[in-house]
């Protein structure tokens, strides 16, 4: 329900970059499930990922799917993800996460 995350926004967007790198996805993936734009919060997952040492290559297929899903772009998130990527650490991803990844990079 819409108002309900728009509701709890302020709240997450406070204490996302405590949450653990699961959670964080998470909520990221509950936004794009209830088509729920809220730049803020967006804004702020998209800084607390980018913090977020411990973020998997699943964490991250969700976290961009989410964003592409929403229409959010965010150019620093974008830039971390391509260094990320760059580091080797996207060779862990399955194939359905590299699809996923590169699907919501386009």
């Amino acid at each position: 329900d819409e108002a309900m995350v728009v509701a709890i926004a302020p709240t997450l967007a406070r204490r996302l970059a405590d949450m653990k790198h699961s959670d964080l996805a998470v909520v990221a993936q509950s936004f794009a499930r209830a088509q729920v734009s809220h730049p803020p919060v967006l804004r702020a997952i998209a800084r607390a990922a980018q913090g977020n040492d411990l973020l998997t290559s699943k964490g991250y297929t969700m976290i961009t799917s989410a964003f592409a899903g929403l229409d959010f772009h965010n150019e620093d998130y974008l830039r971390h993800l391509d260094t990320w990527a760059s580091t080797g650490a996207a060779s862990k991803c399955s194939e359905e996460q590299a699809v996923d990844l590169a699907n919501a990079r386009a």
